[in-house]
């Protein structure tokens, strides 16, 4: 089945691909509009973060939006809170009421404590803060869940108790994403920030990221302002890891 979508999208659907993140950021890159949704339902080499495969096992929801913000890439990068939300109430109107669904910094949803999705971010060339294109990369793990990267995966079908498919998902969440984008950038990163918040996992005692310049790690402490992160450490210091950061953006800066 063909999603419908709202007209705001141009719905590109591709039977095989490499990703669906992938192909979203070589039509970015050759002029593709904003509002280009790549949907791919074979995937030969799913993404994670930069640098990191994501393996599509089986039957999932891979897809990729083009967008053109005008505003600086830090700011912008907010929007992977707002596909998240997104994200995460496309999955809720497919699980039972009582199916618990929470958030993880910065990208992943979470059914029953394991991913069931994520957001990725990619970005143009970025020169004095900004960028002409960004692309967001949404995957669900519908039948199978890939092999664990250090943390659980779940799926939709046995965690989420779901028969809901890929079609669904999408105009679920290509739906609920307008609708919040119009609330950020009516409002600001602020109604983002506190829903987000609402149904935040703090479940690990401690956070480990590789940032690439050497692991960041501690106790969740906050979510800052414009949605950084704030580990604490055991002997009460701080530090903040960016979502610019956690995707590789700032390293592209010229």
């Amino acid at each position: 089945m063909t999603p419908t979508v709202p007209r705001l999208y141009e719905l590109i659907e591709l039977e095989c691909a490499d990703s669906a993140l992938a192909e979203a950021c070589r039509r970015a890159q050759a002029g593709a509009e904003e509002g280009a949704l790549v949907w791919v339902r074979r995937q030969t080499a799913g993404e994670g973060r930069p640098g990191k495969r994501w393996e599509s096992a089986g039957e999932g929801l891979y897809a990729a939006l083009v967008l053109r913000p005008d505003m600086p890439v830090d700011e912008a990068a907010e929007l992977v809170f707002v596909a998240s939300l997104a994200m995460g109430q496309a999955v809720a109107e497919q699980v039972p009421a009582l199916v618990e669904l929470h958030y993880r910094w910065p990208n992943d949803v979470l059914l029953r404590h394991g991913k069931v999705a994520g957001i990725q971010l990619r970005a143009g060339p970025v020169e004095q803060g900004r960028t002409s294109w960004l692309v967001l990369g949404v995957t669900v793990n519908i039948a199978k869940a890939p092999p664990e990267f250090g943390f659980a995966a779940a799926t939709l079908r046995e965690d989420g108790e779901s028969s809901a498919d890929a079609g669904e998902l999408l105009e679920g969440f290509a739906r609920h994403l307008l609708s919040w984008i119009a609330r950020w950038d009516d409002q600001g990163f602020e109604p983002v920030r506190k829903a987000w918040l609402q149904r935040l996992s703090v479940l690990e005692p401690q956070l480990r990221f590789d940032m690439g310049d050497g692991e960041r790690c501690g106790r969740y402490s906050e979510l800052g302002p414009r949605g950084e992160l704030v580990l604490l450490a055991d002997d009460g210091s701080s530090q903040r890891v960016t979502v610019t950061e956690f995707f590789g953006l700032e390293a592209e800066s010229s």
